[in-house]
């Protein structure tokens, strides 16, 4: 994962979880329920962002193990970079 993944997943995990408690503190202070229904939308979308890092991570951890070898011995060269991208290979030390 590069710099510039890791700090745009950052970014919108932060802007949904700013969303979901500055729309969760106006549904409940003015008591309104379109601020709570914008605040579980803000919620979501941070949650899919946090769950596609939490992917990216996975695969990257897989990578650096080795696992995208062993996948493109197995099932092909194709396969293995539709599922850990152009970068498949294990870094060299």
């Amino acid at each position: 994962m590069t710099k510039f993944e890791k700090r745009i997943f950052r970014i919108g995990v932060g802007i949904g979880l700013a969303g979901f408690t500055l729309c969760s503190a106006m549904a409940y202070l003015l008591s309104a329920p379109a601020f709570a229904m914008v605040a579980s939308v803000f919620a979501f979308i941070g949650i899919v962002i946090a769950f596609l890092w939490f992917i990216q991570a996975c695969a990257d951890s897989f990578r650096d193990y080795g696992l995208g070898e062993g996948t493109a011995n197995l099932y092909g060269e194709d396969h293995a970079k539709r599922i850990f991208g152009e970068n498949y290979m294990k870094p060299k030390p």
